[in-house]
């Protein structure tokens, strides 16, 4: 019998102990001891009560792959006979953690890195995976440093959901460690073709009932958003910002309502959040979006010749997160 343990966890041994003719095991102990991969005897960890149904439990925190054993010498002043010991090897893995940006935005260096535990030499191999289908594919073999990390420079240049994992082989004392799956999502950083030039722009997609708030013609963050009703709709066309007044439905939820919603246009229906925003966006999205900020209104087919005529300037394509002062 064997089991399996990521290295740091710990293994709770379970067994029962039974004597032929008892209904009830008498008060015992049973002694548990170990051999750690690379030792040649066993080791004594302590020793485990017995429960009168004969069940006993010990936990331990192997260093490496194990076998345990249990064993119970007898008991001449209650005329008990010894038991025969039972073995288990615990095989402890790799404890292998890969981190990667929830958002690659195409063109642009994103950095997976990760850990191995126990620590390895330094220059020992580690494969980054990613699903391709339903395999996982080989994409870089990427070497450990002194502190037993690695890193990984990933560019996209297509819209995708991308799963990586990394995995570590075998040795003589451990077992083969596998990373949890991470996700990212490699989108366009400026789908609507806003300008550079442009220090902050908002854009309503009706396509999408989306609303995208812009830098520099990089979106920084995007959410849903609840449009007007077909009797009042919310307008196509190019708005600047011009009021902003305590939201109606409350700080989270309208706060698209008042930095968006005022247009000069009472008879349309504003642009309002479906649901609660994340709080850190609020500040950020509130306190930047000022009078006089651009607002566009677009829907597909010809969203980007759209947004062009909107705004009045040519919409250069932003490939590289600009640089620049806040």
């Amino acid at each position: 019998m064997q089991s399996v343990v990521t290295y740091g966890e710990q293994v709770e041994l379970r067994g029962r102990l039974t004597f032929e003719g008892l209904p009830e095991v008498p008060p015992v102990v049973v002694s548990i001891s170990a051999r750690a991969a690379g030792e040649t005897g066993f080791t004594p960890l302590g020793v485990a009560p017995v429960g009168a149904d004969g069940s006993f439990v010990f936990a331990h925190t192997p260093e490496r792959s194990t076998v345990y054993r249990a064993e119970f010498a007898g008991d001449e002043g209650q005329g008990l006979l010894p038991a025969e010991p039972a073995e288990v090897l615990v095989q402890v893995r790799f404890a292998v953690a890969l981190s990667a940006p929830p958002i690659m935005w195409f063109g642009e260096t994103a950095k997976l890195t990760g850990t191995v535990a126990p620590a390895l030499p330094e220059g020992t191999l580690v494969s980054v995976r990613l699903l391709e289908g339903t395999a996982w594919t080989t994409v870089q073999t990427v070497p450990l440093d002194a502190q037993s990390a690695f890193s990984l420079d990933w560019v996209t240049s297509a819209a995708a959901t991308l799963r990586f994992r990394a995995v570590v082989p075998a040795s003589e004392n451990y077992a083969a460690g596998i990373s949890g799956e991470v996700v990212s999502q490699a989108r366009d950083p400026d789908p609507h073709h806003v300008p550079v030039t442009l220090r902050r722009c908002i854009v309503i997609d009706h396509s999408e009932f989306r609303v995208y708030y812009y830098e520099y013609g990089h979106i920084v963050r995007d959410f849903p958003s609840v449009l007007g009703k077909p009797s009042t709709p919310t307008p196509l066309n190019r708005f600047r910002i011009y009021k902003k007044i305590p939201a109606p439905l409350g700080p989270q939820r309208g706060v698209l309502h008042e930095v968006l919603g005022h247009h000069r246009h009472p008879r349309h229906q504003c642009a309002t959040a479906p649901e609660p925003l994340p709080p850190r966006l609020l500040p950020r999205l509130h306190a930047t979006a000022q009078q006089g900020h651009h607002l566009a209104v677009l829907q597909v087919p010809d969203r980007h010749a759209r947004l062009e005529r909107a705004l009045g300037e040519p919409a250069a394509r932003c490939r590289q997160r600009p640089s620049r002062a806040r």
